[in-house]
């Protein structure tokens, strides 16, 4: 079973992800800078909203739970960005080898779920995403 939710519109940005399986349960749980509010200090401000707050924990069946650690990136996004900007722009750069790569499709489904999350706000109902795809076929790519 999977549940995923996207809160658009929230005073700070993470996400968190647990996973249940056969041999035990592991979950991150990260949580990024907030939106600052007119105001505040720096430091009441960094303390109210934990920025850069990560951590993995993982419970084997019959085992205690232990935190395992968190390699830091360096760069935005915990290095991610740098290490993207060399997947595209390094020629000598290997190639995907997990195949995780975004496509246009990609990227235009994830500004119609924008595009969606803000009309069904507008509307008080729910958007079906197909709905937004122009009838042009570019989907069928």
């Amino acid at each position: 079973m999977l549940s995923y939710s996207l809160v658009a519109y929230c005073p700070w940005e993470g996400e968190r992800l647990s996973i249940i399986g056969t041999e035990g349960h592991v979950e991150y749980f990260g949580r990024g800078k907030g939106h600052i509010i007119a105001g505040q200090s720096d430091n009441k401000l960094a303390i109210e909203q934990h920025q850069g707050e990560r951590r993995i924990s993982l419970q084997r069946m019959f085992e205690e739970p232990r935190e395992i650690e968190v390699p830091e990136g360096m760069g935005a996004h915990g290095g991610g960005d740098t290490r993207l900007l060399d997947r595209i722009f390094l020629p000598d750069h290997d190639a995907d080898p997990l195949s995780r790569d975004a496509g246009y499709i990609d990227g235009a489904t994830s500004v119609l779920t924008g595009v969606a999350a803000n009309q069904s706000i507008a509307s008080g109902l729910p958007i079906e995403l197909d709905s937004l795809w122009p009838s042009s076929g570019v989907r069928q790519a």
